[in-house]
């Protein structure tokens, strides 16, 4: 009786032929114009793929399909908000602030780059509270993708009357909640977030570093710099929560799983707020994680509201800050994020990174290489 491992070869071989089959019918029918043979064959391969694609998804973590649907629903969200465009190859993409067309990576190109160090990502959706894959439009300019969530936050919210400078919702019939399931309300200038003017020359993934009393932002690259090294789209897995922890709320994760038919123990330790940004970007490298880019808290945050209607790194009871790590100013100062009660907006500045107060939490991510896929 053949072993497993033979019948994934056998299907892989498979995939490869239909493959070559598809190529030779594509060209055919571009010559021809009869696109009926091709669509079927293509109709085939796609199946064949999915079906070994399960076979061959290693984490427990995650279930394959989960991880679909939240592709998809990314996908979804981003046409939803006008950021996909038709690119001129045919394909659907993002076009960055630069001209360059990026089209949307395919989840088999995600899922090789998974694959390709499955035992460090495993151990990841393991750990990582309520994991999720995220896909980043990096290429977009952060400040339009903030316009979008401003127009997304004001689809949300149904008005029952103005009371000064406040919109007040209609509890019935609004979408727009608070972490406590409140009905929020939003400001009468129908400003639905402050996007700060320092942020359209930012520097990425910098290394934050104590110096002499206080912390810098060294290194880093510029944003064409990010682009030509890593592309127009970012996948990171991030722990899809509503609030990141402040101090004194952070969880230890520990979990068991299977690594190459054995059993390992794994943990990790969410940081939190109470430290400054180069404490918690030590905190965060030492697990293999980085901060968020201003691009990854704005599409996460727009998905979130999209998927449960309620805003992102809220909190009634304490003023609150969400640092993104991924990021500096021109001047050293690191962006952060939240949902502003006082000012009923959504709020992206920056502070200076050396504040520890409780109330500034960070949010980690692990990123992942995407390697195109070739079967």
């Amino acid at each position: 009786m053949p072993s497993l491992c033979q019948n994934l070869i056998k299907e892989y071989q498979t995939i490869k032929t239909l493959n070559r089959e598809f190529d030779l019918e594509y060209q055919k029918a571009a010559a021809t114009g009869n696109w009926e043979k091709a669509k079927e064959l293509k109709a085939g391969l796609e199946q064949k793929r999915d079906a070994l694609q399960e076979k061959l998804w290693p984490f427990e973590g995650l279930p394959i399909k989960e991880a679909k649907g939240q592709y998809e629903k990314a996908i979804s969200g981003y046409r939803e908000f006008g950021w996909l465009k038709t690119l001129t190859s045919g394909q659907e993409g993002i076009i960055g602030e630069n001209g360059q067309e990026y089209p949307v990576p395919s989840f088999r190109e995600i899922q090789k780059g998974l694959i390709a160090n499955k035992e460090f990502f495993a151990e990841k959706f393991a750990t990582l509270e309520n994991s999720r894959i995220h896909l980043t439009p990096f290429a977009l300019s952060p400040a339009a993708m903030a316009d979008g969530y401003g127009r997304l936050i004001e689809d949300h919210f149904t008005e029952i009357r103005v009371e000064g400078d406040r919109r007040i919702p209609d509890k019935n019939k609004t979408k727009l909640f608070g972490v406590d399931g409140e009905p929020l309300e939003l400001r009468a200038d129908k400003q639905n977030i402050y996007f700060s003017g320092l942020f359209n020359n930012l520097t990425y993934f910098p290394e934050w570093q104590e110096k002499k009393g206080s912390v810098e932002a060294a290194g880093g690259m510029t944003k064409e710099e990010a682009l030509a090294k890593l592309g127009g789209w970012q996948i990171i897995i991030i722990e899809d929560i509503p609030l990141a922890p402040e101090k004194g709320q952070g969880k230890i994760i520990e979990k068991e799983i299977k690594i190459k038919g054995k059993i390992k123990k794994v943990k990790r330790t969410q940081v939190v707020g109470g430290l400054n940004a180069a404490e918690q970007y030590k905190l965060l490298k030492r697990q293999n994680e980085v901060g968020f880019t201003t691009e990854d808290w704005i599409s996460f945050a727009a998905l979130h509201l999209k998927g449960k209607k309620v805003v992102l790194d809220d909190d009634k009871s304490t003023i609150y800050y969400c640092r993104l790590l991924g990021a500096s100013t021109t001047y050293g100062y690191v962006p952060y994020a939240h949902w502003n009660r006082g000012n009923r907006q959504a709020g992206l500045y920056r502070y200076n990174p050396r504040n520890r107060d409780g109330y500034w939490g960070v949010r980690g991510a692990v990123r992942v290489e995407i390697l195109k896929f070739k079967p």
